[in-house]
């Protein structure tokens, strides 16, 4: 009988090792949806050439300031909902109110971000994996928001 593990968290010893682009999905897209609203790559640019954990814990920092102030806002541009297909997914909208950015995934919970921190300053290019995954949602929503995918 396998055991269930909430998303974030590191396997244990003796589990299969998940790979940490799977793990921390909902970081990589935290950073797409940021990156999406303030329409600069800086944030996904700063986790993908960390050379050390500081820089990739600041990104984090910065896009869950971005996010936590979009969603205090009167009109927020990012909302989390699922597809037709009961996948969830991040939405971003445009100032017009219409939604211009669909990013498969979800915005992570707190202990998904802290089991990624803890992981990052013992390893530093799992933020640059996550940085690379992050970039390649944005690109895949961006690419979709044009009709081209």
């Amino acid at each position: 009988m396998s055991e269930v593990r909430e998303q974030g968290e590191p396997a244990k010893r003796g589990q299969e090792l998940e790979e940490p682009t799977r793990r921390y999905r909902d970081v990589a897209v935290l950073l797409a949806a940021a990156s999406a609203m303030t329409g600069s790559p800086s944030l996904i640019d700063r986790m993908t050439y960390a050379l050390g954990p500081e820089p990739a814990m600041k990104a984090v920092a910065d896009a869950l300031r971005i996010v936590q102030s979009d969603l205090s806002s009167q009109r927020p541009a990012i909302s989390q909902g699922a597809s037709e297909k009961g996948y969830p997914e991040v939405r971003v909208r445009d100032e017009a109110g219409n939604t211009s950015v669909v990013i498969p995934g979800r915005l992570p919970g707190s202990e998904t971000v802290r089991n990624f921190l803890e992981e990052v300053s013992r390893d530093v290019s799992i933020a640059r994996k996550i940085g690379t995954y992050a970039s390649s949602l944005l690109v895949g929503a961006l690419i979709k928001a044009e009709g081209g995918g």
